[in-house]
This record gives C-alpha cells, sequence and structure tokens, in this order.
C-alpha cells in the first residue's frame, strides 16, 4: 500500500504565506471571532451577575418571610407559655386558699404517699390517670423530699395547677411543673419517654436542683422584674445518659413578697424549631442564640440524643471558627434586625431578635450555593455560544474570501493592466498583497479622526458641564463659609468681617452693635439635652431677626451668643432696638415634648461707635455692659453709660427704654 503523498514545498509556503500576509478573510474572520467571543463572554459574565443578583435578592426576600415566619412562631410560643404559667399561678392561689388544713393534710397523705427512704412520690394513679380528690388526674408525677419541703395546700394546688392547665394545653407545652426552693417537685408531662419514673421511683433522696439555671434565674437576686426567664439548652434533670437537651421558661411565684417557687415548662431540643419549618426552604437553615451566647439551636452542631452537643453550646469559648464568626456577628448587630449581606459567615442572614427569652433567631443561606446557580445559567450559555461561535468564524472566512479577497485579487489585477498599459517605462508596482487592508486602515483612520472630532466636542461639552459645576459648588461652599450651620444665619467670621466694613466705610450715622446672650442656656442644654438646646437656638435666632430692621444684620459668634450691627442707627436706635428684642423673646417659649415649655430671654449689651473707634474697643464696650446686664439679674438691656441714663442704663422688665 502506497503511503500518503505529504504536501508539496509549494502549497506549504502558501498556506504559510496566506497567514503570515493576514488577509481579509483571516483577519475578518479573527476580528469577528475575538468580537464575538468577548461578547459571548460579556452576555455569560451579565447572565453570571444578573442570575446572582437576582438569586440574592429573591433569597432574601424568602429568608426574610421565612425568619419573620419562624420569629412571629417563637413568639406565639413564648406568648402561649407566659399565658399558661400566669393561669397556673392564679389557679395555685385560688385551690391554696379555698383548703382548710385538716382536708390539705388528708389529700396530701393520699396523692403523695410517703416512700421508704422518706420522700414522698406522687401516687400510681396521678401518672396513670384516675379520679382523685381534685378531679382527674393523668400524666402528673411529683418529688416532694424528706421534711417539709412544700404546704400540703401549696401541694395540692400546685398538682390541680399543673394538672389542669396542663391538660389544657397539651398540644402547645411540652410540660408544666412546679417546683420549690426546698427542691419539691409537682410535674404534667404525659409524654415523657421515661413515664416520669424518674421523680416518681428513681431520683435518690437528696435529690437537689437549686444549682440549675432553671432554679437559679428564678431567684430574687437575678430576677428581680419577677417575670419570665427562659434559660439556655442544657442537659434534662431525669436523663442519666447525658443526651437529652432541653431548654426552659420559669415564671418566679411570690407570697407575700417572699419567694415560694416557680411554674416551668421545658422545651426540648428537636421542639425549639418545629419540623416543617426546620425544613421550609431548600438549602437554608435557622439558627438561634441567646443574648448571653449560648447555642439554642443549629441544625449541624446541635443534635438530640447526642452527648457533644455540649461541647458547642458556649459561643464566647468555642474554638469552632464558623461558631466564632457566628457570635462576632451576633455581638456587631446586637438585637437589630439585619437582612443581607454577612460575608464573615459568607451567607446571606435574616435576622430579628425575641425579647421574651432573649434569642437571636438567624436564618442564613451560603452565598456559595447561589453562586454556584448562577454559574449554571453561564455556562449554559457557554454551551450553546461555543459551537456557535466556531459554525461563524469558518462561514465568516469562506464568505469574506470569496465575496471579498476574490474580487479585490482581480480588480489589483485589473490595475496592473492599466498601468502597463498607461506607462510602458514605469517599473511594476511591488504591491503588497495586503495593500486592501492598508486602504482599509485608512477609511478606519478617517472615521476615527471623526470619532475624534466628536468626542472633542462632547469632551468639551462635559468641561463646560463640569465648570458650571464647580461654579455651583463655589457658590455653595461660600455661603456654607458664611452661615453657622445651627440656626442658618451669618457666622461669626462673616459677621466680624461685616463689623469691619462699617467700620472702614463713611456713614452719615454711626454704627451700633449689640451682643445679644441667652439667659440660662446652659441649664436648658443640661435638663433637657442638646437637641432642646439646639431648638432654643434656632428660635431665638428666628425671633431676632423678625425683630430686627431690614438694614440691621444678625450673626451667630459662638455658644448662645448673637451680634446685631445697625449700620445708620444711633444710641437711641441701639436702646429701641435691644428693648424691642428683650420684650420679643419674652414672648417666645417652645414646648417640650413631656409637656412643659422653656421660656426664652436674653442679656443684651450694646455700644454706638465713637470717632476713629477701632472694632475692638467698640465690641469691648458692648460685651462689659453685657456682663453688667446678666449681673443685675438677667432678662435686661444696657446699651449707654449710666451718666447718659437718667433711669439707670438697663432695660429690664420694668423700666424699659
Amino acid at each position: 500500500m502506497s503511503a500518503r503523498p505529504a504536501p508539496s514545498r509549494e502549497r506549504r509556503s502558501r498556506i504559510a504565506s496566506l497567514w503570515k500576509q493576514r488577509t481579509l478573510a483571516t483577519q475578518a474572520a479573527a476580528v469577528l471571532t475575538a468580537s464575538f467571543s468577548l461578547v459571548l463572554l460579556l452576555v455569560a459574565a451579565i447572565a453570571y451577575f444578573e442570575a446572582r443578583r437576582a438569586g440574592v435578592a429573591a433569597a432574601l426576600s424568602t429568608l426574610d418571610d421565612y425568619n419573620q415566619q419562624v420569629t412571629s412562631q417563637q413568639e406565639q410560643v413564648f406568648r402561649r407559655i407566659s399565658a399558661a404559667h400566669q393561669v397556673a399561678e392564679r389557679l395555685l392561689r385560688r385551690e391554696a386558699a379555698g383548703l382548710d388544713d385538716g382536708e390539705a393534710q388528708r389529700q396530701f397523705a393520699q396523692l403523695f404517699p410517703r416512700q421508704g427512704d422518706g420522700t414522698r412520690r406522687s401516687a400510681d394513679k396521678l401518672y396513670n390517670g384516675g379520679i382523685t380528690p381534685v378531679g382527674f388526674v393523668e400524666g402528673v408525677g411529683a418529688f416532694i423530699p424528706p421534711g417539709l419541703s412544700i404546704e400540703p395546700e401549696t401541694a395540692i394546688a400546685a398538682l390541680r395547677a399543673v394538672s389542669t392547665v396542663g391538660m389544657a394545653s397539651t398540644f402547645d407545652l411540652e410540660s408544666l411543673y412546679f417546683f420549690t426552693p426546698e427542691n419539691a417537685l409537682v410535674i404534667f408531662a404525659p409524654d415523657r419517654p421515661d413515664g416520669l419514673r424518674y421523680y416518681r421511683e428513681d431520683a435518690p433522696a437528696d435529690l437537689d436542683f437549686q444549682d440549675r439555671e432553671f432554679a437559679t434565674v428564678v431567684r430574687p437576686e437575678r430576677n428581680s422584674a419577677r417575670t419570665m426567664q427562659c434559660t439556655s439548652l442544657g442537659r434534662i434533670e431525669y436523663d442519666q445518659t447525658g443526651t437529652v437537651w432541653t431548654a426552659g421558661c420559669m415564671t418566679p411565684v411570690d407570697d407575700q413578697g417572699e419567694f415560694v417557687g416557680a411554674f416551668g415548662t421545658s422545651i426540648l431540643l428537636e421542639d425549639v424549631l418545629p419540623e416543617g419549618l426546620e425544613t421550609a426552604i431548600r438549602s437554608s437553615e435557622t439558627i438561634i442564640v441567646s443574648d448571653e451566647g449560648q447555642l439554642i439551636h443549629h441544625p449541624r452542631y446541635l443534635r438530640q440524643d447526642s452527648s457533644r452537643t455540649g461541647d458547642f453550646l458556649d459561643l464566647p469559648s468555642t474554638d469552632v471558627p464558623e461558631l466564632q464568626a457566628l457570635w462576632r456577628f451576633i455581638e456587631a448587630q446586637g438585637a437589630d434586625p439585619f437582612l443581607g449581606r454577612a460575608d464573615r459567615l459568607n451567607a446571606l442572614v435574616a435576622k430579628r431578635y425575641v425579647d421574651a427569652p432573649g434569642w437571636h433567631i438567624l436564618s442564613l443561606r451560603s452565598q456559595d450555593e447561589i453562586g454556584a446557580r448562577a454559574g449554571e445559567v453561564a455556562q449554559g450559555i457557554l454551551r450553546i455560544g461555543v459551537p456557535l461561535l466556531i459554525l461563524l468564524m469558518l462561514m465568516t472566512f469562506l464568505i469574506v474570501r470569496s465575496s471579498v479577497v476574490a474580487p479585490l485579487g482581480a480588480l489589483l489585477g485589473r490595475l496592473d493592466e492599466i498601468q502597463a498599459r498607461v506607462l510602458p517605462h514605469s517599473k511594476p508596482v511591488q504591491d503588497n498583497p495586503a495593500a486592501n487592508e492598508l486602504k482599509r486602515i485608512s477609511q478606519r483612520f478617517a472615521r476615527m479622526s471623526q470619532e475624534i472630532i466628536a468626542a472633542q466636542n462632547r469632551l468639551e461639552g462635559e468641561v463646560a458641564e463640569r465648570t458650571e459645576e464647580l461654579r455651583r459648588t463655589n457658590a455653595q461652599l461660600t455661603r456654607l463659609s458664611q452661615r453657622d450651620p445651627l440656626t442658618d444665619v451669618p457666622n461669626r467670621r462673616y459677621i466680624m468681617q461685616r463689623l469691619e466694613q462699617h467700620l472702614s466705610n463713611a456713614r452719615a450715622h454711626p454704627l451700633s452693635l449689640l451682643i445679644v446672650d441667652l439667659d440660662h442656656f446652659k441649664s436648658v442644654n443640661d435638663r433637657h439635652g442638646h437637641p432642646v438646646g439646639d431648638e432654643v437656638l434656632r428660635r431665638a435666632a428666628r425671633r431676632l431677626q423678625s425683630t430686627l430692621s431690614a438694614d440691621a444684620e444678625l450673626g451667630r459668634i459662638g455658644g448662645e451668643e448673637f451680634l446685631i450691627l445697625i449700620p445708620e442707627g444711633g444710641r437711641d436706635v441701639a436702646a429701641r432696638t435691644a428693648a424691642r428684642i428683650c420684650q420679643a423673646m419674652r414672648e417666645e417659649h417652645l414646648e417640650l415634648p413631656s409637656g412643659g415649655r422653656i421660656h426664652i430671654t436674653v442679656s443684651i449689651g450694646g455700644a454706638t461707635e465713637r470717632d476713629g473707634e477701632e472694632q475692638a474697643s467698640l465690641y469691648s464696650r458692648a460685651d462689659a455692659r453685657l456682663y453688667r446686664a446678666k449681673a443685675r439679674g438677667r432678662d435686661r438691656a444696657i446699651c449707654i453709660p449710666e451718666d447718659d441714663f437718667p433711669h439707670g442704663p438697663d432695660a429690664g422688665p420694668d423700666d424699659r427704654p
């Protein structure tokens, strides 16, 4: 069998020359391929980011709705627990008050018989079900240590309360119990796996649970408000394996100021978040953390029937990086709600706070999962686009080669023929086979010049717009530099410049100035706070402005002091202006949200320009009279020396000029 002939040297040379020359066909195919590749990548990128944005927005909306649902469900649970405790407490007090000592002793001995170890345990029919002196009872167990750890009346009333309220709330509450500071316990929990056998039979006579959190949270020293308090997650008392975890809510019961016991309800770990809510949103998880940093619910770290659950409960001391980041996030947010990206958790987070137990409820969804879904959208576009791109490249190459390159080659040959006929003695032009590309390039240069001119015109327009924006900004900055931001009157720098200008200009009448000081302004700030003080300053500035004549100028020179310039006002005009201000300010007051009101008065010192007097001297004389006005009881004006005023230089509430 003969070998397949290799391509001739001439053919290989022609192919290499074709590539080196970069003919219109290859160039057009390359340019269009690159362009469409960029467009394809851009479309894929836009699709990715749009899918990610839409995914984030949809996920946040879903998470927020879900978190609100979980929070609402938790709030309802704690409201029901609190309501059940309140009803049980009222029933306890009523039943205890209605029993006489003899009947209470008889029922106590019957329902809580003494055992061989000295304890009293609940009679079997209290759990198995039966008619008792307090009515039909089932699902109840009790443990009463040796000695008088609970009054018979209290024990009977507690039995009636937990049984009645517990059976009425059996679909809402896993348990309802009453315990005393002396370790007596009466509990309704008909569905406990051990049948309450621990308290009914197995608990040791010296059982002491007073150091457990559920007992400490109701003590007066830790619960001065005497309200329901909820515990962190911990091992349940009856479980000897250390694998059953529960939280609980306790409501203290006091009698005449003395702590006598508490009602409690346990919440098993698997019941903290109902199963329907736990799986309501795919690829999301709900985490619950207490104010103290105790993990209450986490689908990956906290498991019922696992002894390792206790290793992850305390977030402030955990060495698990994910849980450390979770606690730092909660510390940063506090009780405030949150909806958005939490980069330190690499998740989208919706968070709310439940007041009753002091729990933070977080619903999380991984950002990686949303990014992966957006990546699938982009990959789908690329899977379709790449084959189309290859097909487009081949079609472009063939069409340009047949429709453009071949006619241009024929045209070049015809031009050579014309040149040979018209200029027979000229040397043949060694034309570059890519000359047609140069023409194309020249055309592009022409278009580029047009584009540059258009861009220059646009740039000139943008420069003009930026220049106008700069002019407006400078005008605004100039105004801001001259105005007091709080009262919107001229600031000290500007009003002092105006004073200097007035003193430098020739005038027909001397210049007068008034320094106005708000009386007792510091006490307003101290007593009512700076926001009220700021409003007083604004009110005062508006009242001063409305009192002045058109040619007078007002400025704030600092704190509670204002400066008034009266350019064409002599001493009498200044005195009348000051008196008018005093009277106007007495009529000004500020109503407080608490129902009170703040009355505003001012002290004024005035001075009128002397011939050749400088700014510092004029200001100093007015300032000295201001301090004399304040020394004489405030709410007055002093504008002229005493020897020029027969009744004294000040205008107080009774002797105004």
